[in-house]
């Protein structure tokens, strides 16, 4: 669900969250999802830029993507796989409390 906050005098675009989705933004995800924020990434790439393991960022985007915080952007064949492109749905979360 989509919503609009104000932050700094500025309009931004949110996704509406309930308080049960709270779980899924925890520690690595909410570091993740900011990084998803600003541009679109991959997995691994995410891994990298914030020092931690590859299978730790996939498990967390498998979170995020199915909390529908995340949205996939394009793929590509890299080394016989196929490589996900993420980025985050909105540059804010709004949170509905009641």
């Amino acid at each position: 669900m989509r919503a609009f906050v104000v932050a700094d005098g500025k309009a931004l675009d949110a996704e509406l969250v309930s308080p049960e989705m709270l779980p899924a933004l925890g520690g690595d995800r909410m570091r993740l999802l900011c990084a998803l924020a600003q541009s679109p990434k991959y997995p691994a790439e995410l891994a990298k830029e914030l020092g931690m393991q590859k299978q730790t960022a996939y498990y967390h985007m498998r979170v995020l993507a199915k909390a529908g915080l995340v949205e996939l952007v394009d793929y590509e064949q890299k080394q016989g796989a196929l490589a996900k492109r993420f980025k985050a749905k909105a540059s804010a979360l709004a949170v509905k409390l009641a």
